[in-house]
Parts: structure tokens; sequence; C-alpha cells
């Protein structure tokens, strides 16, 4: 059955943005990788959450146990006129697209996380 997930955006990942923004990023706004990791709701009736954290920028994640890895792009915009003229409609269906190719490929099936993209 398909349950979606609540998001979890912790202090930390918010304070690794902030640094990577000032420090590196600057005003290149092109898509970031990032990451984060999933898992079923810990307590009966709890929904599964989407979880991104201070390391959501590293290339080696570790990730917590019972929980699943979940690649992702940020795309962060330098002002809000930037983010309000994205085509937010046509950027979820690219990723949908990129999902559909990882099906009919066969890369969703050496790699099941690539069932899990997000944007944020």
């Amino acid at each position: 059955q398909f349950a979606p997930f609540c998001s979890s955006l912790d202090f930390g990942f918010w304070h690794s943005l902030t640094q990577k923004k000032l420090e590196e990023f600057k005003l290149n706004d092109e898509p970031r990788p990032i990451h984060g990791f999933y898992s079923s709701g810990d307590q009966a009736g709890l929904p599964s959450r989407l979880s991104l954290e201070f390391n959501a920028f590293s290339i080696d994640p570790s990730i917590p146990q019972r929980s699943c890895f979940s690649p992702g792009t940020l795309l962060n915009k330098n002002t809000m006129e930037e983010f309000k003229q994205s085509d937010k409609k046509a950027l979820v269906e690219g990723v949908g697209k990129e999902i559909w190719a990882d099906i009919t490929s066969g890369a969703a099936l050496n790699d099941p996380s690539l069932l899990t993209k997000f944007l944020l």
C-alpha cells in the first residue's frame, strides 16, 4: 500500500546549507545533489518520514539503522522572485521521468533507492 512521506528537516541540515551557501555555493544556484533517509513509522500510527540531517551534502553518507538511503536534488534559488518563477510542475515531471527511466532501464532493480528521488 502506498503511504506518502512526511518530511523532517533537522536543524543540522539548515546549518550545513547555510555554511555551504555562504562559503561554497555563493550566488551559484545550480542544482546540487543531496541525500536523506527514510524509515517506516517507528510507532504504530506514525507516518513514514524522509529525513535530511547535517550530513545531507556528504559524499559518503551514514544512514541510521532501520533506514534507507534516498537521493535528492537541492534547488536553492537566490531570491524569492527566482523561486516564484520556477516551473514547479516541470521540475516534478522531470524527476518523474528520471524515475520512470530508471524503472524501464532496469537501473532501479540494481539500486531501489532510485525510486525515492526527491527535490528540495
